[in-house]
């Protein structure tokens, strides 16, 4: 079996053309150093995040989960995957309701109502984003209906005591994110009985070309 050599490269970052070689890199007690695949992503201009709400300026949820509505939507472009790789929300105040719920799923047809987002780079002045998205309080997004046969499930929340004015914290991290072509959406609902909790929080994903993982 042949050895690796690898460049100690600590104190000093390399830039390579695109296309070039490069040594593989190590530190000076010669472990190798390799970058997680999630802060390359970033570093390649690859993440991109949307915001829903503000602490100044809190969006409501919707009043009872309802199917085709959700309050934020994102929609591959064609020739790109989305993967979303993170998602918090930040409940700001609580009504008093009961089954307080956040969902994450995923359904074949785009989002058709709703306001227009520009999903942020997470790469501070990075290129736009392909993939479209939009942001509406109180369900005010439109998807499909929500089929056992079309309709995929990511992620789950219900807290079904009531939440007064505490506020919670809502995460998902999923250990294996799903993969969202065009001509399908990604979409999060928010709702309780009685009356919406406000909120705000973000959805970070990572975009890529088709032909990068078909």
């Amino acid at each position: 079996m042949g050895n690796m050599i690898a460049s100690v490269g600590q104190d000093s970052i390399e830039a390579v053309g695109e296309g070039g070689l490069v040594q593989v890199k190590a530190s000076k007690m010669g472990y190798q150093i390799v970058q997680d695949f999630y802060t390359q992503m970033s570093i390649e201009d690859r993440v991109w995040q949307i915001t829903a709400g503000t602490i100044a300026t809190p969006l409501a949820a919707d009043v009872v989960v309802t199917d085709t509505k959700c309050d934020v939507a994102l929609d591959p472009a064609v020739g790109y995957v989305v993967l979303p790789v993170f998602e918090q929300i930040a409940i700001a105040v609580g009504t008093g309701a009961t089954i307080n719920t956040v969902r994450t799923l995923s359904s074949v047809g785009v989002s058709t109502t709703g306001t227009a987002f520009i999903p942020l780079p997470c790469n501070t002045g990075g290129a736009a984003c392909v993939s479209t998205s939009r942001v509406a309080a109180a369900g005010g997004c439109v998807v499909a209906a929500e089929l056992v046969t079309t309709t995929r499930q990511h992620h789950m929340w219900a807290c079904p005591a009531a939440v007064a004015a505490t506020p919670g914290i809502v995460e998902w991290i999923p250990r294996c994110p799903p993969v969202i072509k065009s001509g399908s959406c990604l979409y999060v609902q928010l709702a309780a009985t009685g009356a919406g909790f406000t909120y705000y929080g973000h959805l970070d994903f990572i975009e890529l070309p088709l032909t990068a993982v078909s």
